[in-house]
């Protein structure tokens, strides 16, 4: 397994904003990638082994208009009975209707102006 990924929390133009969520405290950390030059990058690292129930998880806002919002499995897998409580959470796309979302899949959530969170689950920050 992967233990690190790297990815953007923001863009030059503040169209794409996101934060990056784990199911329980300590089991990944997020380091700024410097001066990146598509906006604010980070690496994303799992520290040991996931627990079963273990996630991480990048919550998106894309757009200005009319933001996008999912977010996208990075680590571990999100039960649905976690998903489907995100608040936003679109039970009427395809993609949402299975039991578990896996690491590379994404989660996806109605329009909104605000990143998404997870109840329960703690933000990782830089």
């Amino acid at each position: 397994m992967t233990n690190s990924k790297s990815t953007l929390l923001s863009d030059h133009g503040n169209a794409l904003e996101a934060k990056i969520y784990a199911s329980r405290p300590g089991i990944a950390t997020v380091t700024k990638i410097p001066d990146h030059v598509e906006g604010v990058a980070v690496k994303v690292t799992v520290i040991g082994e996931l627990g079963e129930g273990d996630y991480v998880v990048r919550s998106v806002r894309a757009g200005t208009k009319y933001p996008a919002r999912k977010m996208e499995v990075l680590f571990g897998v999100v039960p649905a009975s976690v998903a489907s409580n995100i608040e936003g959470f679109k039970s009427d796309v395809s993609e949402n209707r299975r039991s578990a979302f896996e690491a590379g899949s994404c989660i996806w959530l109605r329009t909104g102006n605000e990143v998404a969170s997870i109840a329960n689950a703690v933000r990782v920050t830089v």
